[in-house]
């Protein structure tokens, strides 16, 4: 039954392969965002993306254009792209994915794993587990702010993510007051045990 999961998994993944160049259609769909919100996972983002949803595009919540959780940008981005990354302490993060279940003891650490790692290396660094994910964060959030300063990226630690309303707004040009009196509320993080 694990080997099942393991291919659908594969399947729905194996697509995306560290690509540094985009399909114009992809291109075309991301510069359509008013802002790219990208993240390792177990830093908010859900709730971040749902609550700024509310007042500007970004890319899907559920991860349904599979940018949620990129390992890099693409190498024929447009420059005037607004990109958020959430990020934070990475055992942190490793906590909060191992204490997120799927269902049928498939855990959002799993799922992360092989959205940060290539399909080919999967299968031989799941078994290094913590310590190959520890790496993965560390490369990813290399790839997208130190690799690429160019690019129009603000980076935002999961520590001060929720009282970070005003730097948001002036960032993404949203000037409603609504967006800083209503913006989420920092919870008492129930995934990190």
């Amino acid at each position: 039954m694990k080997l099942e999961k393991f291919k659908k998994y594969y399947e729905n993944y194996k697509f995306q392969i560290d690509y540094k160049i985009y399909s114009e259609e992809m291109l075309n769909y991301i510069q359509s965002l008013d802002c790219w919100v990208v993240s390792p996972g177990g830093v908010g983002t859900t709730t971040f993306i749902n609550y700024l949803n509310n007042y500007i595009k970004t890319n899907s919540v559920l991860d349904e254009d599979k940018l949620k959780h990129k390992k890099r940008p693409p190498r024929n981005i447009q420059k005037n792209l607004k990109i958020i990354f959430l990020t934070g302490n990475p055992k942190h993060i490793v906590n909060s994915l191992k204490n997120r279940q799927l269902g049928n003891n498939l855990s959002f650490y799993f799922i992360q794993f092989l959205k940060l790692e290539s399909p080919f290396r999967f299968i031989s660094t799941i078994n290094k587990k913590e310590s190959r994910f520890l790496k993965l964060i560390k490369k990813q959030e290399l790839n997208w702010l130190s690799k690429n300063k160019s690019l129009n990226i603000l980076r935002i630690d999961y520590e001060n993510l929720f009282e970070s309303a005003e730097e948001i707004s002036k960032f993404l040009e949203i000037y409603t007051p609504e967006f800083i009196e209503n913006f989420p509320k920092r919870k008492k993080r129930i995934s990190y045990k």
